[in-house]
Parts: structure tokens; sequence; C-alpha cells
């Protein structure tokens, strides 16, 4: 996996129509791209480090986790802790949990405007074979 290479002088009207661009592929049923989501957030948060505007961080680690537990939400089967978000205090951890709850709300609206119904999760096997690094029965 490679990173990016992150500067404070990021256009940020870019970076929120891509979010808008993985909500809605999110939405149409590819839950993983709330990880990309989740992963945008932690480089803005390394931009706005860069530039000094600290004030933003704590907002943007919020975020962050906020999209890491979604996968979670829609999908019971796969354990939180799969997904990590930035560590934060109770009262982030809190607000957090709030985003995630709207988030929530805004994917269920969206897919029912789109005619999708409710999100049905893959079984978790399939979910990990995806993952799978080799075979053992070899």
């Amino acid at each position: 996996m490679r990173f990016p290479n992150i500067s404070e002088d990021y256009d940020e009207s870019l970076l929120l129509e891509a979010r808008e661009y993985l909500f809605s592929s999110a939405v149409l049923g590819n839950v993983y791209a709330f990880a990309d989501l989740s992963f945008s957030y932690s480089y803005q948060r390394k931009a706005e480090e860069l530039k000094g505007n600290n004030e933003r961080l704590n907002e943007i680690d919020q975020l962050a986790l906020a999209y890491t537990q979604m996968p979670a939400k829609l999908m019971p089967e796969i354990d939180e802790f799969f997904f990590q978000g930035p560590k934060l205090t109770e009262e982030g951890h809190q607000q957090a949990q709030l985003m995630t709850e709207n988030l929530l709300q805004k994917f269920n609206q969206q897919r029912q405007t789109l005619g999708l119904g409710k999100f049905q999760p893959p079984l978790k096997s399939d979910y990990f074979d995806e993952f799978t690094v080799c075979d053992e029965s070899n």
C-alpha cells in the first residue's frame, strides 16, 4: 500500500467532492469505501498539522473514527476492533458516536431515496475471503 504525499496545500473542495463519491459508493453497496473515507480524514489531519491549523484536529479525528465505525454498524458480524480509528478523549469518542449515528441515518436515507432498501451485509466468510493471504489446506 502506498501512502500519498501529504502537504498543507490541498484542494479542500476536491477532497469534499471525492468524499461525496466515496459515500455514494458506500450507499450503492461498497461499504469498504468507509475505510477510504476514514483514511481521507487521517490524511487531512496530517495536512492540517503541517499548516499549524490545530483547532480542526479534534473534529477531523472524530470524523475519521465515525467513518471507521460504519462497517461494523452495517455488518454486525465484523468486530469493531478490525476497523480502528484515532484514539480520542471520552468526549471526543461520544461526539464520534453521534457522528456515526448521523452517518448511518444519511446512509439509510440515501439508500431509500434510490429504492435500494435495507443494506444486506455480506456473510463474514465472504468478507474475510477477500483478505486470504495463503491457503492452509496445502
